[in-house]
């Protein structure tokens, strides 16, 4: 649901073959270091804040030295983030980490999801806005942000 009333969050959780992370929770758990705890409470209690070990080796230095004056500028820093990148490529001539291709598939989920909804749950394509040319592109790592 988007409308009923409830706290902030974006609900981002990750899963993989070898671990699982949780933003809300601050979760990180990954393949041999999952504990047997079956309380839920006891659960989170425990684990919350695991994500802080893996802080100093993964998360992008734009956001391990954030300001708090930073986190104030729209959506908890990521509209500081992105206006940042965007002036430093173009001031550096570089290419910009989304395109508007990037940006017609993200949009062109939503639409697709309710096509697929009214179809049964059927799978539903989604274009290739760049008509193969994707295959082309270098790929990036946001890590050098």
């Amino acid at each position: 649901d988007t409308t009923l009333p409830h706290y902030y969050s974006r609900e981002f959780t990750l899963r993989g073959t070898k671990g699982f992370a949780k933003a809300d929770q601050k979760l990180i758990l990954t393949d041999g270091n999952i504990p047997e705890i079956y309380d839920t409470y006891d659960f989170y209690k425990k684990e919350m804040g695991s994500s802080d070990a893996y802080k100093e080796k993964f998360l992008p230095a734009c956001w391990r030295n954030i300001t708090d004056e930073q986190r104030t500028l729209g959506h908890g820093g990521m509209d500081y983030i992105e206006f940042r990148v965007f002036f430093d490529c173009l001031n550096e001539g570089r290419a910009f980490p989304i395109d508007v291709y990037d940006m017609a598939t993200w949009m062109a989920i939503t639409p697709l999801s309710e096509k697929s909804i009214q179809n049964g749950g059927k799978v539903v394509e989604i274009p290739d806005f760049t008509r193969g040319e994707y295959k082309n592109r270098p790929s990036g790592d946001v890590l050098k942000l």
